[in-house]
């Protein structure tokens, strides 16, 4: 910095300036801090301050206050705390009142010898000898104090009081300002949680606060539905508290996995979680669902000892809509059309397959690296209330290698279904008895080879190869 100006009228306002000018330059609260000691310093050779700000809400007693800028000492007592009403500090604090005090150390050494208290050292200075504090006032609100201290007597002048008054309520309102700009930061982020931003994005809006009730587009995604299996009856013997622990270890656990892969939560609904992948493939959603798998095996590890716990994941893709529904009072981002319907009854299906992950035949034509995940085709399904038929594959990647082993790849799977696809069942049961030989263990084998019988017995009507599930 240039030399000092020579009056201190000069100086006083270089202070006030720089002090200005750091409050309305940066919401960086520690930075306006330390700006507002150096600037002191090179005006006044003020060496030795410290600003402290409450921690704590107010109480009777007042407010504990800690050291958040300091200047000047060797040890800086960032951090240190100051009870109300203790030393000086703690009186200005509660009191709001400026105190200048001269010979510290001869008074702090009266009051001990005369009352046998121990006097509590103000953090700073090891033996201050002046001491100017300064209540931080905004609005009659107290959001901090200001010490400057010396080992000189009589280093502060009277002149001093005024000015220091002046810069401490300047960076009180600089406090202010930075606690409300943080406070709606905080905030936004909050609101973030709730309502992922990219439905803002989506809408063509730059924050929550233009979204508006009606507000809506059209794009086709990848939705996930996920779901953990017999929850109910895994809970049943927890208290409420336990059970909330529980599923927020396991949200915890397969929400990365989604950001991960650029996908994002759109809700919970219960155990179960959707979640929407705007990729122009949707290799990102199935690889989200594996990694949501592998998570799911490494908190089961971790808690080994409560029963471990077991998913299914249903994707489709397809076109919906994203938009803002409610009323004035409450709003809600939401999406909705027949892909997300179709997403959850995927998911619903895992359990009748006896799969961990299944995909639409939608999925797959939108996979770049559809080889990557040993496909297999299980079944095609007309779902209750479409007339439109969809194929389940089922990903083999996603189950360990020991089950792999024990499945039917999907060149032998779809040999056998040949007759039953084409109402051939007789010619289907053989082919089925055949291929069970081979996989025992397969549960969609076992499934489609009680189908067949069954349609020996009772053969269905209209059949083009799509079986009618009756049922949601």
């Amino acid at each position: 910095m240039s030399a000092l100006p020579t009056t201190r009228a000069e100086r006083e306002l270089l202070v006030l300036r720089e002090v200005a000018g750091a409050v309305n330059a940066s919401l960086d609260l520690p930075r306006v801090l330390l700006r507002v000691l150096e600037a002191m310093r090179d005006a006044f050779d003020f060496q030795h301050s410290l600003v402290l700000l409450p921690v704590d809400a107010p109480t009777d007693r007042g407010v504990m206050l800690e050291v958040r800028a300091s200047l000047g000492f060797e040890r800086e007592g960032i951090g240190a705390r100051v009870a109300p009403g203790e030393g000086p500090v703690g009186v200005v604090a509660k009191r709001r009142k400026l105190l200048r005090m001269t010979g510290v150390q001869t008074q702090r050494r009266y009051v001990e010898s005369t009352t046998g208290a121990q006097t509590v050292p103000m953090p700073g200075l090891e033996k201050p000898t002046s001491l100017l504090v300064v209540p931080m006032l905004a609005n009659d609100e107290l959001v901090g104090v200001l010490s400057v201290e010396s080992e000189v007597a009589l280093a502060f002048e009277p002149e001093d009081e005024r000015l220091l008054t002046t810069v401490a309520n300047l960076a009180a309102a600089a406090i202010r300002n930075a606690r409300l700009y943080h406070e709606l930061v905080e905030t936004h982020r909050t609101g973030e949680r709730f309502v992922p931003h990219e439905f803002v994005r989506f809408l063509d809006k730059q924050s929550l606060r233009e979204l508006a009730r009606g507000e809506r587009v059209q794009r086709e995604m990848t939705v996930m539905f996920s779901d953990l299996r017999a929850f109910t009856s895994l809970v049943e013997n927890l208290d409420p508290h336990a059970t909330f622990e529980l599923l927020n270890r396991y949200f915890a656990s397969m929400v990365p996995p989604i950001q991960a892969h650029r996908g994002f939560v759109d809700k919970f609904i219960g155990d179960a979680i959707m979640a929407l992948f705007d990729d122009r493939h949707a290799d990102g959603a199935v690889q989200a669902a594996l990694a949501e798998l592998a998570a799911l095996a490494e908190m089961n590890a971790r808690d080994a000892a409560r029963p471990p716990l077991a998913m299914g994941i249903g994707l489709h893709r397809g076109p919906l809509m994203l938009g803002v529904v409610g009323s004035d009072e409450r709003l809600s981002c939401t999406v909705y059309g027949d892909s997300v319907n179709l997403a959850s009854r995927v998911e619903s299906l895992t359990r009748l397959y006896g799969a961990r992950l299944l995909v639409t035949g939608a999925v797959v034509d939108a996979l770049a690296e559809r080889e990557a995940y040993a496909l297999r085709c299980v079944d095609v399904v007309r779902v209750k209330g479409k007339q439109e038929s969809v194929a389940i594959w089922e990903p083999l990647v996603s189950l360990p290698e020991t089950e792999r082993a024990t499945r039917a790849p999907d060149a032998a799977l779809t040999e056998a279904r040949a007759p039953y696809l084409r109402g051939d069942f007789a010619a289907a049961r053989v082919a089925f008895d055949l291929l069970a030989q081979r996989f025992p263990e397969d549960p969609v084998v076992a499934l489609l080879s009680g189908r067949t019988r069954g349609f020996l017995q009772s053969p269905p009507r209209d059949w083009d190869g799509a079986y009618r599930l009756d049922h949601k």
